[in-house]
């Protein structure tokens, strides 16, 4: 398929300024195609119209519509997981077109302005990838306490960055019967992200904080107060809350409640 591209040049009675157009002059139908049109010397004083010919007939494009435009790319937390060495596993999904021309994972320490770039060789982030398009940023548990991450990318349109807490609490956003937060990752602004939403959209969500007994020890939002709700309700909630944990029911021990504030 040979795709043209056409100026409209508005001169005003003025010099028609000197053109290019740079891009592909050969494109396979299905793949896209970018041009960028230079103009010379003021390109500001001159509009512009981009058309297409098919044949003997030609149509001007809106560029405005999705198929003629482009966006800066989308990413969203995919899933997380908690290895037995003692790192978390994060997994990133891009959505993009034209594809990403770059992929960074950065680190900040808490008391830092400036975000630096991730070394994927460093033994501290042995099995992280900047890779499309699914990205996988793989860290201590520890250095949470110690440090923020975050992601770029990058295609012709512009870049989106997204902090891990965003990542996740989108994530959260998104799923409907119950909430749950990583574990032990002592978050508070982010177990707050998950009371707010459990609490106008009758849901459930859970912080777990380190074991220190020998047990693993959990809390839950509910809505409503827990006297009032039937067996039946319990054990749905019992049901879900061993199916987060991946334990079975008869595992799990109700301790105490206390009233949210």
């Amino acid at each position: 398929m040979l795709l043209e591209a056409f100026l409209k040049l508005q001169t005003d009675e003025r010099d028609e300024p000197e053109v290019v157009i740079e891009g592909k002059d050969e494109v396979l139908c299905g793949d896209l195609a970018r041009f960028v049109a230079v103009l010379k010397p003021d390109s500001s004083c001159w509009s512009i119209t981009w058309q297409k010919r098919r044949g003997k007939v030609t149509e001007t494009i809106d560029t405005s519509t999705k198929k003629f435009s482009g966006n800066a790319p989308g990413v969203s937390f995919e899933n997380t997981e908690n290895k037995k060495d003692g790192t978390e596993r994060y997994v990133v999904t891009i959505q993009s077109v034209p594809s990403p021309l770059f992929v960074q994972w950065s680190s900040k320490g808490k008391n830092e302005d400036v975000y630096t770039p991730i070394d994927c060789n460093e033994e501290d982030y042995k099995g992280t990838l900047n890779t499309i398009p699914h990205p996988v940023l793989v860290v201590k548990k520890s250095h949470h306490e110690n440090y923020n991450y975050q992601i770029e990318v990058t295609n012709f349109f512009g870049c989106t960055v997204k902090q891990i807490s965003g990542l996740i609490i989108n994530i959260i956003r998104q799923k409907k019967e119950h909430q749950f937060l990583l574990k032990e990752m002592g978050c508070d602004e982010l177990y707050s992200q998950c009371i707010k939403y459990a609490s106008t959209n009758k849901a459930l969500c859970y912080f777990e904080n380190s074991p220190d007994d020998g047990y693993t020890n959990v809390q839950f939002h509910i809505q409503g107060d827990l006297n009032d709700y039937t067996k039946e309700r319990i054990e749905h909630i019992v049901e879900v809350v061993a199916d987060i944990l991946g334990c079975e029911t008869q595992e799990i021990v109700y301790m105490y409640y206390i009233v949210a504030l």
